[in-house]
């Protein structure tokens, strides 16, 4: 093996580490761009942390979960709700709805309200001030709907 053949070697390893590094930059760049507080149409804040987590509200009505980001997409994953694991929590507030009118819940809401738990997803705009659920009619069937605003820091 040459130096000059070694030299070429290293330089194209060189160009795609270069070349991965920049890509991943680019990913924690717009990572970045989503880390914050982000309000609802209803006054809400969901706050995108950057470890990858989010969370809204307080106490027993504290919802936390996950949320990842791919090209435009964002998925939030709820975990929890009120200290309890999410599925449960949402199988709890259903079976209390049926106890009331058993003709509220169907099965389409439920199967609806649990995978909506395993990812509500959202596209982020071009200027990543706003993202837009994801939702042929503009809302979920469970309800979830419009837009989320980035609160911009003070």
């Amino acid at each position: 093996m040459n130096i000059r053949h070694l030299g070429s070697r290293t330089l194209g390893v060189i160009a795609v580490a270069a070349i991965a590094a920049s890509m991943i930059g680019g990913c924690k760049n717009a990572d970045a761009a989503v880390v914050g507080d982000w309000k609802d149409s209803k006054g809400q804040i969901v706050t995108f942390k950057a470890d990858k987590t989010i969370s809204q509200g307080t106490g027993a009505q504290l919802v936390a979960g996950k949320w990842s980001l791919s090209d435009k997409k964002v998925t939030m994953t709820i975990e929890t709700i009120g200290g309890k694991p999410a599925e449960q929590f949402i199988n709890d507030q259903l079976s209390q709805i049926e106890k009331i009118n058993p003709k509220m819940v169907t099965p389409e809401i439920r199967k609806s309200a649990l995978e909506e738990i395993k990812g509500l997803n959202f596209t982020l705009s071009d200027d990543a001030k706003t993202m837009n659920i994801v939702a042929t009619s503009g809302k979920t069937p469970t309800g979830a709907e419009g837009t989320l605003t980035k609160v911009e820091a003070k």
